[in-house]
């Protein structure tokens, strides 16, 4: 082989390896913000369900509240249509 053959192949080899390094660095710069992503994901994941938890929760509140009020004038209506106090 000769000594241009062997020179080219050294550069060849050198830009190979510096492009692969780099590559290297930038795939795993990726895959760090893909992860705090991911944990991102998980953590408004969590604050939507306990969010889901709350409002079904008011929701059974406002309608117990609602029927025990609606019953109330009910109550409220059918004495004062027979002239109870």
């Amino acid at each position: 082989m000769s000594i241009e053959a062997q020179q080219l192949l050294q550069h060849t080899l050198a830009k190979f390896i510096a492009t692969a390094t780099a590559q290297s660095a930038e795939l795993v710069a990726l895959t760090k913000a893909s992860s705090k992503q991911s944990d991102e994901v998980v953590r408004l994941t969590e604050q939507l369900r306990k969010l889901t938890v709350w409002i079904t929760w008011l929701t059974v509140a406002a309608t117990v509240f609602g029927g025990v009020q609606a019953a109330a004038v009910i109550v409220r209506f059918v004495r004062w249509s027979r002239g109870l106090p």
